[in-house]
């Protein structure tokens, strides 16, 4: 049984600028995500500015300024923008 659902949470690790997080496999609807919630949590000597760059194709992607180890941890929602 696949299921899906309209609210998910991921999360990704890694050491760099970018992290995906890619919703497809648990989101009912393609493609409408309408509600982002996520935060950095950086391992490093330094904490990076960051931001939401993207949210298309059911995948989020979160950039830094600069190289770092980090997880990313976000939480979707589908449905009304209200």
């Amino acid at each position: 049984m696949n299921l899906k659902a309209t609210v998910a949470r991921g999360s990704v690790k890694g050491n760099g600028t970018s992290w995906t997080v890619d919703f497809s496999p648990v989101l009912l609807f393609p493609n409408l995500i309408n509600h982002v919630q996520y935060s950095l949590s950086s391992g490093g000597a330094t904490f990076p500015r960051h931001a939401l760059r993207n949210v298309s194709g059911n995948r989020v992607v979160i950039e830094s300024d600069i190289a770092v180890p980090a997880s990313v941890f976000v939480t979707v929602e589908q449905g009304s923008a209200s």
